[in-house]
């Protein structure tokens, strides 16, 4: 019986994630360009929609990638570079990644309007659940070569991890560190809102792990903001813990 009701209670769990956006988001936040472009042929052939619905009132997408590819047009254009052949290139490059960002960000809100909030809650949870497992398994793999609990003091190798340990520390995205700590800076602020404790010092610690200053400089710029003007009493109490883990 009670095998029986935790098997409901997982199978329940399981049913409020959107595999299909938490794939989607695993794979196009892969560093490789051909992840990414793997990650949207896959979602398109499941979900099949081009109604971006951008329109100068009430966009439904941000008009700001279009805006952005009009300005590269009319400034090729008026500056005659694509007569540079090498120019050309670049510049098809860049419409290519903007337009990608477009088919990205339309899946995403397509996800969003189709689900109840709940089911997009919790896919973020996991997600964030998963960056944190990969990051943590990269640190504790850290420990087992060098055998130093912590390896940010291990000088041996020639200093091949020490200070610069938290270059390592990729995430899910397999990217470079600072992308792992932006992400998990953007994980303080969307659980610190959702005042959802555990994941909000999940999300620090890995953080602190990648050991990236700019991105706690600006996380910690953005909290006392939130600080002062948008915060409740326990939102407060959890930045104040932020702050404490900054210092230590």
């Amino acid at each position: 019986m009670l095998s029986k009701t935790y098997s409901e209670q997982i199978k329940k769990t399981f049913q409020a994630i959107d595999w299909k956006l938490l794939i989607f988001l695993v794979l196009f936040l892969n560093v490789k360009l051909v992840v990414k472009l793997a990650a949207i042929i896959l979602i398109y052939a499941f979900q099949f929609n081009f109604k971006f619905g951008f329109r100068l009132r009430h966009s439904r997408l941000p008009l700001f990638y279009p805006i952005i590819i009009g300005i590269a047009i009319f400034t090729c254009i008026i500056t005659g570079a694509f007569t540079n052949f090498n120019y050309s290139i670049t510049f098809l490059t860049g419409i290519g990644f903007w337009l990608l960002s477009i088919l990205a960000i339309h899946q995403v809100k397509l996800c969003v309007d189709k689900n109840e909030p709940v089911v997009i809650h919790k896919t973020i949870y996991l997600f964030f659940a998963i960056n944190a497992c990969v990051s943590l398994a990269t640190y504790l793999l850290i420990v087992y070569k060098t055998g130093a609990i912590n390896p940010y003091l291990y000088q041996g190798e020639y200093q091949k991890y020490f200070i610069t340990t938290g270059d390592y520390i990729k995430g899910i995205s397999f990217d470079t560190s600072t992308t792992n700590a932006m992400i998990n800076a953007f994980g303080v602020v969307y659980f610190l809102s959702r005042k959802n404790g555990s994941m909000v010092l999940l999300c620090m610690i890995i953080l602190l792990l990648t050991a990236s200053n700019i991105t706690n400089l600006l996380l910690s710029s953005i909290l006392l903001l939130l600080f002062i003007f948008f915060s409740n009493r326990e939102q407060k109490s959890l930045i104040l813990i932020c702050f404490i883990l900054f210092a230590m």
